[in-house]
């Protein structure tokens, strides 16, 4: 059983790019609608920044990786405590399916053929889409953000010509489906007709055709269009999500298989978070997606790793397509009819500045529905990891955070940002939704929340807290390694405690520059390998984290004058997401949070985070690292407990492999509160 290469972890791998394209010209709606929000793209635009400085000069030798572990082979659990859910797919379409590439960059209106909407046409673009179908996907390309969704409409009509509308209403429908243009929005619009009771597009359309054949200039009508009512209809009514405040304890969990089994279960990876939480949560049932291929593997793990209780406990469903282990992601947990439910986006995506679709994601969803578990489709597009809903313990108002960039892949889509708020706000059911400005990819890095009585408490990163501890338990290996003398050492760890951040993190770095002759050149294992006190430490990662912990410290002086080289500008970017955190606590406290500082990094390609966990009735699980770091998880422990009650448990799980995927708890675990 060899699972390591199962998934390439996708959903949390953020690729940002500029989405909309240039030569288009600002228009008045475009003044409103917006174009891309200044501080998503300054954020993103940073975390690029790092990523690429980190991976051009912190190359570390290959070395020490943690090592597999087997499982006590103990008595196994009884098959009847399984129940297996395979997909009955048409074969055609579970081929087509297999044969998709892992993600790829859609249309901009692409829906997932998946559950109720698998009557639409199944391919993302047209071969050859003739004269007129290119044109329309310009236009859609170039103008749907930017003009909006009822605008470009007209546009397209008047592309087509509206007697086309009049005489082949199914052909014009196709143009605009091969053009790209989300139809299914069309609805949410009340056209001055009967359009406002007619659930399909057919109604506004015809309304639009209907004055450019009666000669009305389409720029003069245009402004009706702005004017017409928002209504957005729900995919399901009565769909209401799930809170994430520690409130109730889980009826149900759903993960998903995603791999990291080498001759063995590899620490903090996809199977064994799994195996920690189940064996963490004993009560709930549990919800597992595995690529079919590997579903005899995972049976025979989990009856050696799972202590199930009752028959039917856990319910595996097999996917044709690759599993990635973010269960978050491609779909909320929330409730309809007092059941659990999952609502699942337009399609499950990665990036950021740009929605690429992820295929798998989106298709293991009709397991997850043959299971008997309800699944329904929205319109939004949503990353799961970036929304979260709370309850003001004030008010009683349901409020939903949402991500700079979850507004932003809507307004994409063709709605305003006043629009896509309260389209988030009609789906999810809550009172009022709070815009979160961009820092991590993801907001469950940045946040998360525990009600205590009246109050709110919100946990969010200290970075350079967690910096400092980790620069000490770093200091101390270089004293081994030889790099540091001890009276060296120890006069590095005395200004630590002084607070001379940037004066240790510059003599520490004239230590470690001459070790490799340039800067391209990668830190030599000869260093990495006292970065490690246990099988379940990578040497390059741990060394890799204390590098970025000291550029962290040495960011807390004053920017260099511009000019000053890549460097400054990489320092200049962790100023940036430092300055993100800020402004998200003043959202915090705006709401009347009492907000608690966690040493903690926010979401780097080295960091630790501990923010990435579920907050349950009587326990947090927090995302840990053990081994070398485990100093700095009981830093982050002792935040924890010294705001919480002592009746509150704070659950170490073990996820130095997923953090090391840009993942953690929240993003592996999908939680389905009791009611």
């Amino acid at each position: 059983m060899r699972l390591r290469c199962l998934a390439c972890s996708l959903l949390l791998l953020p690729r940002p790019a500029a989405w909309a394209e240039e030569g288009h010209p600002a228009t008045p709606r475009a003044q409103e609608h917006g174009d891309h929000p200044a501080g998503l793209v300054e954020v993103a635009a940073a975390r690029e920044s790092i990523d690429a400085y980190q991976s051009a000069h912190y190359q570390v030798e290959p070395g020490l990786e943690p090592a597999p572990h087997g499982l006590d082979r103990g008595r196994r659990q009884p098959l009847s405590h399984f129940r297996i859910v395979e997909p009955d797919l048409d074969p055609d379409l579970f081929l087509a399916r297999k044969a998709m590439p892992a993600s790829l960059l859609p249309p901009l209106g692409h829906r997932a053929w998946i559950l109720d909407h698998a009557d639409f046409p199944p391919s993302l673009a047209t071969a050859d889409p003739g004269i007129q179908t290119a044109q329309a996907q310009r236009l859609v390309r170039r103008r749907l953000l930017t003009d909006g969704l009822l605008s470009v409409l007209a546009d397209v009509i008047e592309l087509a010509g509206p007697e086309l509308v009049r005489t082949n209403e199914t052909a014009f429908l196709d143009l605009l489906r091969g053009a790209g243009f989300p139809t299914d929005l069309i609805r949410h619009f009340a056209a001055p007709t009967d359009a406002s009771s007619d659930s399909r597009p057919r109604g506004t359309i015809a309304w639009i055709a209907r004055r450019l054949i009666a000669g009305e200039p389409i720029e003069e009508f245009k402004r009706d269009l702005a004017n017409l009512p928002f209504q957005f209809k729900p995919a399901r009514p009565g769909y209401s999500i799930a809170l994430e405040m520690g409130e109730q304890d889980p009826a149900l969990v759903r993960m998903q298989a995603g791999g990291d089994y080498l001759d063995g279960i590899v620490p903090g990876g996809s199977l064994d978070v799994i195996n920690q939480v189940v064996g963490t949560l004993t009560e709930p049932d549990f919800l597992i997606t595995v690529p079919g291929e590997h579903l005899d593997a995972l049976v025979a793990m989990a009856r050696i790793a799972w202590p199930l209780s009752r028959p039917e406990q856990a319910t595996l469903m097999t996917s044709p397509n690759p599993v990635s282990t973010w269960a978050q992601d491609n779909g909320k947990p929330g409730f309809m009819d007092g059941a659990p439910a999952t609502l699942t986006p337009r399609y499950a995506s990665l990036g950021e500045l740009e929605s690429r679709f992820v295929p798998g994601e989106s298709y293991l969803m009709e397991g997850l529905a043959q299971s008997g578990h309800p699944v329904v489709q929205s319109s939004l597009l949503f990353q799961g990891g970036n929304l979260m809903a709370i309850r003001d313990p004030r008010t009683g108002q349901r409020l939903l955070l949402i991500g700079e960039a979850e507004v932003h892949r809507n307004m994409a889509l063709g709605l305003s940002q006043r629009q896509a708020v309260e389209a988030f706000r009609r789906e999810f059911d809550v009172d009022r939704c709070i815009v979160w400005p961009a820092g991590s990819y993801h907001l469950d890095f940045d946040v998360t929340f525990r009600r205590l009585d009246d109050r709110l408490l919100a946990f969010v990163n200290d970075p350079m807290s967690a910096a400092r501890a980790v620069v000490r338990v770093g200091l101390s290996a270089l004293g081994r390694q030889g790099s540091l003398e001890g009276s060296a050492q120890e006069g590095l760890q005395a200004l630590l405690a002084e607070g001379e951040d940037v004066r240790v993190a510059m003599e520490t770095r004239r230590v470690l520059d001459p070790l490799r002759t340039s800067s391209e050149e990668a830190m030599p294992f000869s260093l990495s390998r006292f970065f490690t006190s246990d099988p379940v430490d990578s040497a390059a990662h741990n060394l890799q984290c204390f590098l970025v912990a000291l550029d962290i410290l040495e960011s807390r002086q004053p920017a260099a004058p511009e000019g000053e080289g890549e460097r400054e500008y990489y320092l200049a970017a962790l100023r940036t997401l430092e300055a993100a955190g800020q402004r998200q606590r003043q959202v915090l406290e705006e709401l009347g949070c009492t907000v608690i500082p966690v040493p903690s990094m926010p979401d780097f390609n080295h960091s630790l985070n501990y923010l990435n966990g579920v907050a349950l009735k009587h326990s947090y699980l927090m995302p840990a690292f053990g081994g070398f770091y485990a100093s700095v998880d009981a830093a982050a422990t002792r935040a924890f407990r010294a705001a919480l009650p002592d009746t509150i448990k704070v659950i170490p799980i073990q996820t130095a492999e997923a953090q090391r995927h840009h993942g953690g708890v929240h993003c592996a675990v999908s939680i389905y509160p009791g009611r």
